[in-house]
């Protein structure tokens, strides 16, 4: 048993140490790992790249649509103040006596 974990601790040195890869002769091939290795490297780049434009991409989509909401809101303003005008141009030429009120409208509460 006291061999068994000794052989297991040697081959987990070797294998740490590199040894390993001497003995079993993979040197030749160390370009293959090596390429292999930069690959995946690369590969979780792009991947953190695409999650972080994604991430960009949905926070743009809500801007927009606040955006939106903001132009609209403007717009119902602006065709409001434009009839308005249109209206005030109509009494005026009519030579009518009805202007805007220069006062907020009163409630009045029947008690």
């Amino acid at each position: 048993m006291a061999e068994k974990k000794g052989g297991i601790i040697k081959r987990m040195a070797s294998l740490f140490n590199g040894d390993l890869i001497i003995i079993r002769g993979i040197e030749r091939n160390m370009g293959l790992v090596f390429y292999v290795f930069v690959l995946l490297c690369a590969i979780i780049t792009w991947s953190l790249h695409v999650e972080k434009q994604l991430v960009k991409v949905e926070h743009n989509k809500e801007l927009i649509e606040a955006l939106e909401v903001s132009s609209h809101q403007r717009n119902i303003e602006l065709v409001s103040l434009d009839q308005r005008t249109r209206i005030e141009k109509m009494l005026a030429e009519r030579s009518s006596r009805l202007k805007a009120p220069e006062e907020p409208a009163k409630v009045v509460s029947a008690e």
